[in-house]
């Protein structure tokens, strides 16, 4: 079904613009209501409908805001999310008052797209840095205490390089720093497109140590695993499915909700 749905994009669309970036290719297309962006190839990396741009489209994106669930829909919630791109999440996150969104984005010329192409909110606070680099300053600052860093209840991170995780990722330094500007009770989330089990295996070996509660994600259509990290409990799959029943906004705009809560491992 996913591959149809592509096919039929692919047969009907239109370059709208054409960049380079870091010695790869971006293109920019747009095929009925549909605008999405791929790099160094066919594979789609973000895609948006021109109808209802606020709603992500794909059940990554989905999967990532997952936590909207169980978190206090009134209490004010931090978010870090690390690898913006064209702003899937930034522009889901914008319908929600007590959201404070800081958007990490190491292109200036994705940024510029986002803000031409994807209906990027003004609103959104966004940084051009790299977004390991930006969570290890921000942990040094804290633990030299030069300054207030701001702490988050929710850290995202989608970074790729080449159409993979990039290494940096996959080691523990990154997710120690994460933790250390995690607010209690707060959560990291990961986006990984790793090559074989045993990076994985790596992967949850290294951050053993660091979180207590781990949840894997899965994708019926994906090579991706969506990495849930916490050192609070994290709802069983009976609680989210009933509060996929009760929340108004996931039952609308969240269409791949239930392919997600079948897919759900912990560890």
């Amino acid at each position: 079904m996913e591959n149809k749905f592509f096919e039929r994009l692919n047969k009907s669309k239109q370059l709208v613009e054409s960049f380079y970036e870091a010695d790869s290719a971006v293109n920019i297309w747009h095929a009925n209501s549909f605008v999405w962006l791929t790099i160094d190839g066919e594979q789609i990396q973000s895609l948006m409908d021109e109808r209802a741009p606020c709603t992500p489209v794909l059940p990554v994106p989905q999967t990532m805001l997952l936590w909207i669930l169980w978190y206090n829909n009134t209490s004010p919630i931090n978010v870090l999310n690390i690898g913006m791109g064209t702003g899937t999440i930034e522009r889901a996150l914008s319908q929600f008052n007590n959201i404070d969104i800081t958007a990490i984005e190491t292109s200036a010329t994705v940024i510029k797209a986002a803000q031409k192409h994807f209906y990027l909110p003004d609103s959104i606070n966004i940084i051009n840095d790299c977004g390991i680099s930006f969570v290890n300053k921000r942990a040094k600052q804290l633990a030299g205490k030069q300054g207030l860093a701001k702490k988050y209840d929710i850290i995202l991170a989608d970074i790729f390089k080449h159409e993979k995780t990039p290494q940096d990722i996959c080691h523990s330094h990154f997710y120690q720093a994460s933790k250390s500007l995690l607010r209690p009770n707060g959560l990291v989330m990961v986006n990984l497109y790793l090559t074989d089990d045993q990076q994985l295996l790596s992967l949850l070996n290294e951050v053993g140590s660091t979180f207590s509660y781990k949840l894997l994600i899965d994708f019926q259509y994906y090579r991706n695993i969506v990495l849930v990290l916490s050192n609070s409990p994290l709802p069983e799959k009976e609680a989210i499915q009933r509060l996929l029943k009760e929340n108004s906004y996931w039952a609308k705009e969240m269409t791949h909700a239930e392919d997600i809560t079948d897919h759900l491992h912990y560890i």
